[in-house]
């Protein structure tokens, strides 16, 4: 396994163009977020992941075939669970609003940052992606996950 090199995505936001879709994409699957979403050290990555997830809008999630986790913004149906069930079955973002995502550009998911306006396809990355760059990090969404756990 290879280190994953994300460019830096400039903001492309397009309100044209995404308005009247009205979320096609967020409606179907949330982005997957890359460790780097939630910071530069696992100290912070930890303590990040940690807000997010007692949010309720942010879950942790497996990818089915090698059961391991990483972190996405939950669906609506999961919002306020630790552990989502996403991978199989997809659904509607819980961080779409009826004016678009809640999140400010630079603090969206990766893979939601990635997207081209209009054609709802990432720049580059993909869902595998994300869940490899994920798979050191094991022991911090653990954790993470067990922290909020045990203060619900």
């Amino acid at each position: 396994m290879h280190p994953i090199k994300l460019q830096i995505i400039a903001n492309n936001e397009n309100a044209a163009l995404c308005g009247p879709c009205g979320g096609r994409c967020c409606k179907s699957v949330p982005g997957y977020t890359f460790p780097s979403d939630f910071g530069p050290t696992v100290e912070e990555m930890e303590r990040q992941i940690i807000a997010a997830l007692r949010t309720g809008k942010f879950c942790v999630d497996d990818d089915d075939e090698e059961g391991s986790n990483f972190i996405r913004p939950a669906l609506i149906h999961e919002e306020g669970m630790i552990w989502g069930h996403m991978t199989k079955y997809g659904g509607a973002c819980s961080l779409l609003t009826a004016s678009g995502c809640s999140l400010s550009f630079d603090k969206r998911p990766t893979m939601c940052r990635a997207l081209k306006p209009g054609i709802c396809a990432q720049q580059g990355i993909n869902n595998q992606d994300a869940i490899d760059a994920w798979r050191p990090y094991q022991d911090v969404i653990s954790r993470a996950a067990e922290m909020v756990e045990s203060c619900t």
